[in-house]
């Protein structure tokens, strides 16, 4: 009987994006839970994604986690992000069709097939697990496909992806797909080959199988309205017909309709939650609270933040994130050691995204520049380059205060430091803006402490 293993890619695709840190946590502790081979997530692009990535390592206890990247700089922060995970892949994705190889990386087919090299080599350097996810896959020309395929596993790869984002090869033409390929790179047997099918005309599943048929070990599942390879459906699949194919699946059989079935259900409630109203009877329960979540507020601090809870509860609900921006904005307000005097972001899908940024401090300027994954882990390096010491971020979250095109953006940084979690808010109609400003309003109050 041969093991199918899967990979859920849920928290990399557009799905993940209309969830919440929370939600998203919650998704792969129930993935965990039911034995799924490996929980995929990035690339990270954000300090967000990263923290997200760090706490998962501290509770998966059956699945690996694979970090996605597509360049060196991606690489480095998944090496990083990972330290800490008892399993870990880190999975090169790139495209192989000449359309997005000429007009998307703006190269030539030798010239990807360069890159995937000394991607895969790079990546073995730092990770012995190493995935190779081709993008378009079906579409591709077969010696371009072939030699990706064949390098990758010289450079060490362990495992290969097919992604059919086309979505029109019939059943049987994808299985003689794979077949063709089995038949022309000899070492593709030595890894596990894993299937990512499109459910534009509703196959996605019998695709699969088909390549399941041909040789591949693997399938990627995902929570997704538009494909029906949803992680349930597999298993579904595997528990009808798994025996008539001579395939088994090693998810969790008594767990898997019962835990992610009530996912759904259980993503509303936390909604609710996060949404519900949080009962403060007196300083003494506010404190009580704050200090569940991290923070140590002095007694002035503490009246200051009770009396304005009390006016806004008055006007509407208050719940956890009310209480958060009331936290950052009312309390521990304190001089401002560096205040921001201007910066330029420079960012885009083909460029690494940097930050300079000017701040003053004791009316002395000093000047940051660094690199990141996306224009606001950028902007937070840039400032830790000028202050010279590097600090945990505990939670970050935007969201808009307006409506329309020129809507003022607020931001919400968490810092932890020396145990404690010092909050920042930061306004503007210029979201980099505002989060640049929010992390210095948490790092003010930081060194006024330490003062």
């Amino acid at each position: 009987m041969k093991k199918v293993l899967i990979s859920d890619v849920t928290l990399t695709g557009a799905y993940s994006q209309n969830l919440s840190f929370r939600e998203r946590l919650d998704l792969a502790k129930r993935l965990d839970r039911i034995k799924a081979d490996y929980i995929e997530v990035g690339p990270i692009v954000d300090s967000t994604e990263s923290v997200l990535i760090k706490t998962m390592c501290s509770f998966l206890q059956n699945s690996a986690i694979t970090c996605v990247a597509t360049n060196k700089n991606e690489i480095d922060e998944a090496v990083l992000s990972l330290e800490n995970a008892q399993k870990k892949r880190i999975q090169i994705s790139l495209p192989c069709s000449i359309v997005q190889i000429e007009y998307n990386l703006h190269l030539k087919p030798q010239g990807l097939i360069e890159m995937a090299k000394e991607l895969v080599s790079y990546a073995k350097s730092k990770c012995d697990d190493i995935e190779l996810s081709l993008f378009d896959a079906t579409r591709s020309e077969p010696k371009i496909l072939n030699e990706l395929i064949s390098v990758a596993i010289s450079e060490g790869a362990k495992a290969v992806t097919l992604v059919d984002n086309a979505g029109n090869l019939t059943p049987d033409e994808f299985e003689i797909f794979v077949s063709d390929l089995y038949k022309n790179i000899k070492k593709l047997s030595t890894v596990d080959l894993y299937i990512q099918a499109t459910n534009r005309f509703k196959m996605s599943m019998a695709v699969a199988l088909g390549g399941i048929s041909s040789g591949a070990c693997g399938i990627k599942t995902e929570k997704s309205a538009e494909n029906a390879t949803d992680i349930v459906a597999i298993f579904d699949m595997v528990r009808e017909i798994g025996d008539k194919h001579g395939i088994s699946i090693n998810l969790s059989a008594t767990d898997v309709r019962k835990i992610m079935t009530s996912y759904e259900n259980n993503k509303k409630q936390v909604v609710k939650e996060e949404n519900k109203e949080i009962e403060i009877n007196s300083v003494e329960s506010l404190e009580k609270i704050l200090k569940q979540s991290g923070y140590d507020l002095s007694g002035e601090d503490l009246e200051k933040v009770f009396e304005t809870y009390q006016n806004l509860r008055k006007k509407k609900i208050v719940g956890s994130k009310e209480l958060d921006v009331i936290v950052a904005t009312v309390s521990q307000q304190v001089p401002e050691t560096y205040q921001l005097i201007n910066y330029v972001t420079n960012s885009g899908n083909i460029i690494t995204a940097t930050t300079s940024l000017t701040l003053e401090r004791d009316g002395m300027t000093f000047s940051g520049l660094s690199a990141g994954d996306g224009p606001i882990d950028a902007s937070f390096r840039a400032i830790e380059s000028i202050v010279g010491t590097h600090y945990e971020l505990d939670e970050f979250s935007i969201g808009s205060i307006t409506e329309g095109r020129e809507a003022i953006g607020e931001a919400i940084v968490k810092l932890r430091y020396n145990g404690k979690l010092y909050s920042g808010v930061g306004i503007s109609t210029d979201i980099i803006g505002a989060s640049i400003r929010a992390y210095l309003s948490a790092l003010n109050k930081i060194i006024y402490e330490e003062k």
